[in-house]
């Protein structure tokens, strides 16, 4: 047994992890990890050693090396498949952010108080109104505060789009406008109700600590992953 361990040194010092050799008391020299062999190489080249020089009469415990062959292929296991998952993780990345980039110069509803209205006066607007309240109005405002249009939206629903015209009937410039939204309960209270308005998608930002997000005029960083209404 004594030769058998002996043996056993001298194949740790040769072939062994830092770890084994210094458990075996074994000196550990400074030299490049690059040409080390591998956790399972120095096992398998131990264990295979270990069988050959063993004493017929008196055989080594080999429960102990079944049992760490088991944990190294399941750690082999583990590692291949986080490697499979980093694959597919950066794949995703691209396709996503492909897929964002076609966005770019599109708008989405989304909750904001400003926008743009276009040369061709119609603009989708949504009011939400959860609490169903009987009765709200929309005003809209210019860039000077003055107020141009006042809407009544009992009976017109959450969704419409506005004509882009003043109370008088006359089509605005375009440019941006202000839109604020109340309702009036059965008790005569106000209440401010949130507004959805058209915004324009001017960048994507990839691989941020948010992940993809949409810049986004007037609003700023949006998430990819957030449900998008595009209205063109």
């Amino acid at each position: 047994m004594a030769d058998i361990n002996a043996g056993l040194n001298n194949l740790i010092s040769q072939y062994g992890t830092d770890a084994a050799k210094a458990k075996n008391g074994i000196d550990v020299p400074v030299k490049d990890q690059k040409r080390n062999l591998t956790d399972k190489d120095v096992f398998m080249t131990l264990y295979i050693e270990q069988l050959q020089a063993q004493d017929p009469t008196d055989p080594q415990d080999t429960n102990k090396m079944v049992s760490q062959m088991a944990e190294m292929s399941s750690l082999e296991e583990l590692t291949t498949i986080s490697s499979q998952l980093d694959k597919m993780t950066a794949s995703f990345t691209s396709s996503q952010a492909i897929s964002a980039s076609t966005l770019v110069g599109q708008k989405i509803m989304t909750a904001t108080d400003k926008a743009v209205l276009d040369e061709n006066g119609d603009m989708p607007v949504k009011v939400l109104n959860p609490n169903d309240y009987p009765s709200a109005t929309l005003e809209v405002r210019n860039t000077d505060g003055e107020l141009v249009r006042k809407l009544e939206l009992e009976g017109m629903g959450e969704s419409f789009k506005w004509d882009g015209k003043d109370d008088e009937g006359n089509m605005l410039a375009a440019g941006e406008y202000e839109f604020k939204a109340a309702a009036t309960d059965k008790d005569g209270n106000r209440t401010k109700l949130q507004i959805e308005l058209p915004a324009k998608i001017e960048g994507v930002t990839i691989s941020g600590k948010d992940g993809t997000e949409l810049n986004v005029s007037g609003v700023g960083k949006i998430s990819l992953t957030d449900e998008l209404e595009i209205v063109g």
